[in-house]
């Protein structure tokens, strides 16, 4: 991976030298080039002026910032240069929060921070006073020329920088035209969060793929090896209104229920045909119920 920047994290009076690499890496997926249909040759894009239609030289473009319809103040690069605000070669954290407290939202792209070879010892105390604190560290480093709003937090044994969105940058919930929480039934609200006990499990991103990505890559492929695309017409509908929320419901629970009892049976039934096996195919004898007394 390549490090995006180097420095050290400021802890009261410590300073842990540590680069800052990708947490995440991009996800392979088919991409497609525009072409000409008549001969499949690509298209290549062009620089063209407006008003005369030119073709327009890298060397004659400028920075413009439009301050309003059609006009526009140009901007060199080197004023632009001499207003960079010099590199930050340290990632200061100034508080700690409950993880709780930050909206999800405002994570927007995480690195690893790995400690130089001399950082070792302080770098997992720091790492391990943030895990067993049950928090995560806030401050500010510049990447880039632009000052960042971050959060140090630990996943296994990495400290993990996310580049934090400013608050501007969340849109308010509340103006939106959202159903109010009395507009909830209690009988349906019980089923569903019955419904919502049955399907409660352990998240592992992996037992999810991108089928449309799935789908695209076997077309193409089908394309290739000229082999006939099977496609599923059984598709559900979009949009259909639901007439009554508490059968649907209710059957969602059956269904979830029956998925868990076939579970449960089939370790049983397996079970059962190695013990007839082992007698030679001889049927088990159903107990005979026992009498109940007065």
């Amino acid at each position: 991976m390549a490090t995006i920047w180097k420095g050290a994290v400021s802890f009261g009076l410590v300073n842990i030298p540590v680069r800052a690499e990708p947490a995440t890496r991009d996800t392979e997926s088919v991409s497609f080039r525009q072409l000409d249909k008549h001969n499949l040759a690509p298209i290549k894009m062009r620089r063209v002026n407006s008003v005369t239609g030119d073709d327009v030289e890298w060397k004659d473009l400028v920075k413009g910032y439009e301050y309003t319809k059609g006009k526009f103040v140009v901007v060199t690069q080197e004023e632009l240069d001499a207003l960079k605000v010099p590199t930050g070669r340290t990632l200061d954290l100034v508080a700690f929060v409950d993880a709780g407290e930050i909206d999800p939202r405002h994570y927007e792209t995480p690195y690893f921070l790995i400690p130089e070879s001399t950082a070792g010892r302080a770098y997992a105390l720091l790492r391990e006073a943030i895990r067993d604190s049950g928090v995560v560290g806030v401050g500010r480093v510049t990447m880039r020329q632009r000052t960042h709003l971050v959060t140090v937090r630990v996943i296994e044994d990495a400290l993990v920088m996310d580049v934090i969105r400013p608050a501007s940058a969340l849109v308010d919930p509340r103006a939106l035209d959202l159903p109010s929480p009395e507009s909830v039934r209690a009988p349906e609200k019980a089923m569903a969060e019955q419904l919502i006990s049955h399907l409660h499990a352990p998240f592992d991103a992996s037992d999810f793929t991108d089928e449309y990505q799935v789908a695209v890559r076997k077309l193409v492929e089908s394309k290739l090896t000229g082999v006939d695309l099977e496609t599923d017409s059984d598709v559900d509908a979009v949009g259909t209104p639901v007439i009554d929320l508490m059968s649907r419901l209710k059957e969602s629970l059956a269904a979830t229920g029956s998925d868990a009892k076939r579970e449960r049976a089939e370790p049983h039934e397996t079970e059962t045909r190695k013990r007839g096996r082992a007698s030679h195919g001889a049927p088990t004898k159903k107990a005979a119920p026992r009498r109940r007394t007065a």
